[in-house]
């Protein structure tokens, strides 16, 4: 042979080793393509002939045998379901798909990858059990199934999966146990099985996980008590058991044996006891919430938590009532640089509101609701810059709402019901433009609504009832308010018409003031109304035709006025009317038949409050009681 013949057949050769694949190219060729049929999401429109695969999109191959080794495609916007044909990429190291809208089972073809360490799947909508032949994949070590619609329970299979470093599977449907064989994955630090629907107790196994930071089983159906073994692992930094109905008490010395402890969650649970006198020892922590428990005794010093930025003692009988209860808090102090959130509601806490409260410039969160806490609303409030909610309704405050608190800027929610408040509303409160929501019912305030109100750009609701405010309904216009109440005050004059502007309103009650005139046609401009209340005032002429546009209304009460005419046909027609108040009017006619007017069982008709003088009988309509239809104190009216 010719030494130019012999480099044909050379080049020949080396031509047809590059053009023709081996067959694992092929298996892993054909698997992409099964993989993009059952899918869409542009991510998938370079998956075609024209490239290697290997250069397609979230695919990696390794350099030596160019095979498929990753699959990248998280937030890809991909949807459709995940095809069996992903076993055969046999050499697949790692599968990112979540955030995607995937759907379907998990195929049970997986369990072949065993080279397989990472698999993520979180943040989709699979559906059925985890198949229990992923526990063939020996080699996971991140294994994150959480935010999807998986059920059954988590497989006992899995106990071959002793290299996992990494397991999530929250926000699924998941029954049964909490494996006690998970205490054996020493290599385990991050185990999350929250929201679920587990049963049981938490494994005292859990205990032996050495190199653990992370546990978390919140919002599950976990009884009994948290094993004493957890509180010893020194490298745990986020704790989170909250609503799983665990009880018992916490260690004494708990700040000591947590030394890395950042975030300690236990809210929602019958846990009892004083709170460890050690928590100062964790001089990590950022986040201490014990919500909704049985927890009394007082408060701790919490003196050495320089990094704290959320503390929650919500709802726990800390409190005795008295002068001493709120001095716990100058051990904040030092916490003044971070802490932004203070939940220190329904706690029975007595005293009077520090004024070294304005030392804590970071907070935006103070809520101090359903105590029995006395004295005065300190001005020094104001140098809370930062406050966007503020809570302090349900207590025993007096005095008047410091006119200084109008440069809180960035107040969203301001909460002073329930106190004994007196004195007018400042005007500079007019000057919280960002405010959402502003509740001062149950005090003495008086005056008339300021004028500087019209700058409440963003406001959604507002109540002022049963206070001794007066004057006229203020001629301003909240296009963004969905709640106003004004009942039980001294308000008097008509009603504007300015009112037909309040067009996102769902409830209205001016109950139980001196409003007085005809009712504004503009009421029927508010179409979104399901509650309106305007009885017990001096409102005179007809139910105007304009109140047929209200077609949300549920609960309408006009009763107690000076009304006159007839009961209108229209009323009859509000498909979603569920309660209709028109006694104590001078109605007159014939009383409609259709709509709620009909005799139906159980249908709320007339509802007379005793309590508000106005009657002191309540007609429910049953089904035998078809000629007990009452009107009440109206002129004529009859069935």
């Amino acid at each position: 042979m010719s030494s130019s013949l012999f480099c044909f057949y050379a080049i020949f050769a080396f031509i047809c080793k590059a053009s023709f694949s081996l067959p694992g190219n092929v298996s892993d060729h054909q698997a992409l393509l099964s993989f993009k049929a059952n899918m869409i999401g542009d991510s998938l429109r370079s998956w075609n002939e024209s490239t290697h695969f290997c250069n397609w999109v979230g695919i990696s191959c390794g350099r030596k045998h160019q095979r498929v080794v990753t699959i990248h495609l998280k937030s890809s916007n991909l949807q459709g379901s995940l095809s069996p044909a992903i076993g055969n990429l046999s050499f697949l190291r790692e599968l990112w798909l979540n955030n995607n809208t995937l759907s379907g089972i998990i195929p049970k073809e997986m369990g072949r990858l065993r080279r397989l360490s990472m698999l993520v799947l979180e943040s989709n909508v699979f559906s059925g059990e985890i198949p229990k032949n992923l526990s063939h994949c020996v080699s996971l070590t991140y294994f994150y199934l959480g935010k999807n619609n998986l059920t059954g329970t988590f497989p006992l299979e899995f106990r071959s999966l002793s290299k996992l470093e990494y397991l999530g599977v929250f926000r699924n449907h998941l029954m049964g146990e909490i494996p006690a064989y998970i205490g054996n994955f020493s290599s385990l630090k991050v185990l999350s099985f929250g929201e679920n629907n587990l049963k049981g107790k938490i494994p005292t196994s859990f205990g032996s996980l050495q190199i653990l930071f992370k546990l978390l089983v919140y919002t599950n159906y976990l009884t009994s008590t948290i094993p004493i073994s957890i509180f010893n692992l020194s490298s745990l930094e986020d704790f989170d058991v909250q609503e799983t109905k665990l009880e018992g008490y916490l260690p004494t010395n708990l700040g000591s044996t947590l030394p890395n402890l950042k975030y300690f969650h236990i809210g929602y649970n019958l846990l009892r006891g004083r709170l460890p006198i050690s928590m100062s020892n964790a001089t990590a922590l950022w986040l201490f919430d014990v919500r909704h428990n049985d927890f009394y005794g007082g408060v701790p010093s919490f003196n050495g938590l320089k990094r704290l930025q959320f503390l929650s003692l919500y709802d726990n009988l800390l409190g005795n009532g008295k002068s001493t209860d709120l001095d716990f808090m100058s051990s904040l102090l030092n916490s003044t640089a971070t802490l932004g959130t203070l939940y220190l509601a329904y706690c029975n806490f007595g005293g009077v509101l520090p004024r070294f409260i304005a030392n804590f410039s970071n907070l935006e969160d103070l809520q101090l609701h359903e105590n029995v806490i006395g004295g005065y609303l300190p001005s020094e409030i104001h140098l809370l810059v930062n406050l966007q909610c503020l809570s302090l309704s349900e207590n025993q405050l007096g005095g008047t709402i410091p006119s200084s608190w109008g440069s809180l800027q960035q107040l969203i929610g301001l909460y002073l019901e329930g106190n004994k408040l007196f004195g007018e509303i400042p005007i500079s409160l007019g000057n919280l433009s960002i405010l959402s929501e502003l509740f001062l019912q149950f005090n003495e305030l008086q005056g008339s609504i300021p004028i500087s109100f019209e700058n409440f750009k963003y406001l959604l609701a507002l109540d002022l009832s049963r206070n001794k405010f007066q004057g006229n309904f203020p001629k301003l216009i909240f296009t963004s308010l969905v709640y106003l109440d004004l009942s039980h005050n001294h308000f008097t004059g008509p009603l504007p018409v300015e009112i037909g502007g309040f067009k996102n309103l769902l409830s209205l009650n001016l109950s139980n003031n001196m409003f007085l005139g005809t009712l504004p046609s503009t009421i029927g401009a508010l179409s979104s109304l399901i509650e309106l209340n305007i009885s017990h005032n001096l409102f005179h002429g007809f139910i105007l035709p304009s109140f047929s546009s209200l077609k949300s209304l549920e609960i309408l009460d006009l009763s107690c006025n000076n009304l006159t005419g007839k009961i209108p046909e229209f009323l009859g027609e509000l498909q979603y009317l569920k309660r209709l108040n028109l006694s104590f009017n001078h109605l007159e006619g014939e009383i409609p038949t259709e709509g709620i007017f009909k005799h139906k069982a159980e249908v709320e008709l007339w509802d007379f409050d005793s309590a508000d003088n106005c009657g002191s009988h309540c007609v429910h309509l049953q089904e035998e009681e078809k000629a007990a239809f009452n009107v009440g104190c109206n002129d004529r009216a009859h069935a």
